[in-house]
């Protein structure tokens, strides 16, 4: 049903158990067969997007707190929030709202 990210590996399933100490052999020799077959420059990118999509995901998070921590935003939240449930405000007009709120007054919450 799913195919493999990496075209010419087939992925293996192996079984193992650190606390009954069984097949940690067998899976490890599985991992170091996939990075001989995926060879290091495609290892080295795949760790540097794996970077990026990491810096991203931060940011996000980041920002979320950092959006509901704002006074505005959090006053205004609820209501916005009711009225995207409601459809009578699209997410995205309403993500633009709460947006001009933090940019307009960037203080962080409490300051």
């Amino acid at each position: 049903l799913l195919h493999s990210s990496t075209p010419g590996w087939t992925p293996e399933v192996r079984t193992c158990s650190a606390l009954e100490g069984t097949g940690i052999a067998a899976a490890w020799s599985a991992i170091e067969r996939f990075r001989t077959s995926l060879g290091e420059p495609a290892l080295a990118l795949r760790r540097a997007a794996q970077a990026k999509a990491w810096l991203r995901a931060e940011l996000s998070d980041s920002l979320l707190a950092a959006l509901a921590a704002h006074p505005a935003v959090r006053g205004r939240l609820p209501a916005l929030e009711a009225e995207v449930a409601a459809g009578r405000l699209p997410p995205g007009a309403a993500a633009r709202l709460l947006l001009a709120e933090f940019l307009e007054d960037p203080r962080p919450a409490g300051g």
